[in-house]
């Protein structure tokens, strides 16, 4: 029988050990009512399947294992469970990263907190497959890659970056797409603008987009860049008949520049 000594309690788990708390310490105890775990911490979460479970005091995070040893030591605003990889989220700030079981950085919190998310892949190179993860990383408002050793893959530099299956070839790539600074239009541009005003676009700058791909390695296979034109797309209307002419309906223009071609 368990004495009526605790304010809160809740539920059995399967291994016979109930969650409690008195004065807003919690802790844990065991069927006979001996405490496993002492009542000394502000929060307390469920085990994971190795047996450790998150432990918070004044405001910080750690982790402890099935005897209440502190295993982690309680430096993190946040930390997650553990994933089948052995890996736990953890966040410092607004940044954020990764630990092992051990309690060692792998991937260092220097990246913001709300943009991680590990993609998983199959990549097949000289007939071999083999899994891969990535994980989407965001430094301020550009994004990058990274692997599970914590290696940058592709640098946070882009406005979208993604892993992508080759259907063919099986081979897995990394698109990276970013907006350049616009270009000033030259003197040339803005005096024809003003005599023929049709012919050309209003704004004083043209935007461009890059794209690269990358291989699984993060090694640069190719790069594409899209400019936007200084003019579009002239339009007559004469006796109601509309007049296209030709190229000049696209107000982009993509200029290619292949790096080398994919294996």
């Amino acid at each position: 029988m368990i004495p009526l000594a605790w304010d809160e309690c809740h539920g059995f788990d399967e291994k016979g050990i109930v969650t409690v708390a008195k004065n807003g310490k919690w802790g844990r105890i065991d069927r006979t009512g001996k405490q496993v775990i002492s009542a000394i911490w502000d929060s307390i979460g469920a085990e994971d399947v190795k047996g450790m479970a998150q432990v918070n005091r004044n405001g910080k995070w750690g982790m402890i294992d099935r005897t209440g040893k502190l295993v982690i030591a309680l430096r993190w605003d946040s930390i997650g469970h553990f994933d089948d990889g052995d890996f736990a989220h953890v966040i410092q700030g607004r940044k954020t990263g990764f630990i092992n079981r051990e309690d060692t950085i792998t991937i260092p919190p220097n990246l913001h907190a709300n943009y991680l998310h590990w993609q998983d892949i199959t990549d097949v190179k000289d007939g071999i497959a083999r899994s891969l993860q990535f994980c989407e990383v965001g430094l301020k408002d550009r994004f990058g890659l990274i692997d599970r050793t914590g290696r940058v893959v592709v640098q946070p530099a882009w406005e979208r970056v993604r892993a992508i299956i080759d259907a063919q070839s099986q081979r897995c790539g990394l698109v990276a797409i970013r907006t350049e600074p616009k270009l000033e239009a030259p003197a040339w541009v803005k005096t024809l603008r003003e005599w023929l005003p049709r012919f050309f676009s209003a704004d004083d700058a043209a935007e461009r987009k890059v794209c690269e791909l990358h291989d699984a390695d993060g090694t640069l296979i190719w790069t594409s860049e899209w400019r936007s034109a200084w003019f579009y797309p002239l339009i007559l209307t004469s006796f109601a008949t509309l007049v296209l002419l030709g190229d000049a309906m696209f107000s982009w223009r993509r200029r290619r520049q292949r790096v080398t071609k994919p294996a």
